[in-house]
């Protein structure tokens, strides 16, 4: 069973404690029963050893132990990277579609360890800058499938744009945050002229839209923004690490374990809807569903 635990479940299962709610001390016991068994692994996401970096030494490192001991060695790859891949195997053959690479921790989370007050100081200055920009109520009239395919439709077109960029070695000019990085990723695996016009034709094709990851992403950013237009909170700076990470779950784990929010927002998207075999979302308020899948499963 491949679960993926959001970064604040880590935490709840750290603290142990009657005063929050002690069925984590039963979660946490199936958790490391249930790996030590070979039954139950835990991939580390991505973005948890990020987000991890704020905390203070003693928690870093207790997130980090558990979050190793529970992977059994395995890590998800980044959602860019497995959405780079997932969009170079439309022109490229036997590319590693696998959502997972071995590895603890990620060295260059550990190595930025180093610089945490300046790591918090760039989030300070990004919430900063989000803060800054007001809401567009332009869209709000839209119904959400509207809205998700006005998304699709400009991310697929700043993709094709940018891929022209590439294409003649010009800077590019995203309006997207994971264009730049999806464009730098097929730089740095040598993406040819021939491949890059093939994707083009694809992505004009919806093929870029139809990556099972990417969907779900883009789904789930449609949502919240229908949510803000209609008296939902903000954009935040966590948001940044919350949706990939969802996107990568709703992949790649059969259980994903988050906050309540994220919950809900994985629920009104309906996104279970779209898989044969969906992944269970629970959230961290429901320790005691998590623990009756928990022990179901070691039995």
């Amino acid at each position: 069973m491949i679960i993926s635990l959001d970064q604040n479940v880590i935490s709840l299962l750290l603290e142990n404690s009657p005063q929050v709610n002690p069925t984590w001390a039963k979660i946490k016991s199936s958790l490391i029963a249930g790996s030590s068994t070979g039954k139950i692994v835990c991939p580390i996401p991505y973005e948890t050893a990020w987000e991890s970096m704020p905390q203070s030494d003693y928690r870093y490192q207790q997130t980090k132990k558990l979050q190793t001991d529970l992977s059994l060695g395995f890590s998800f790859k980044s959602y860019v990277r497995l959405l780079g891949e997932e969009l170079l195997a439309l022109v490229r053959p036997n590319v590693n579609l696998s959502s997972f690479e071995t590895g603890n921790w990620h060295g260059l989370c550990e190595h930025l360890r180093s610089a945490k007050d300046e790591f918090i100081s760039v989030r300070k200055k990004v919430l900063k800058q989000m803060s800054a920009v007001p809401t567009n109520y332009a869209n709000r009239e839209l119904t959400l499938a509207e809205l998700e395919n006005l998304v699709h439709k400009q991310d697929s077109f700043d993709l094709y744009k940018n891929l022209e960029r590439l294409k003649k070695s010009q800077a590019l000019q995203p309006i997207r945050l994971e264009t730049a990085d999806i464009c730098d990723f097929l730089r740095h695996n040598h993406i040819s002229h021939d491949e890059i016009e093939r994707l083009k034709q694809l992505v004009l094709q919806h093929k870029y839209k139809a990556i099972p990851i990417h969907f779900f992403y883009n789904r789930l950013v449609a949502q919240f923004e229908f949510d803000l237009l209609h008296g939902g909170r903000r954009e935040e700076a966590g948001d940044m690490y919350d949706l990939p990470r969802a996107a990568t779950a709703l992949w790649g784990a059969q259980i994903y374990v988050c906050d309540a929010e994220m919950a809900e927002i994985c629920n009104r998207a309906k996104i279970s809807k779209l898989r044969t075999k969906p992944t269970i979302v629970i959230s961290a308020k429901c320790p005691e569903l998590f623990l009756q899948h928990l022990e179901s499963l070691l039995r």
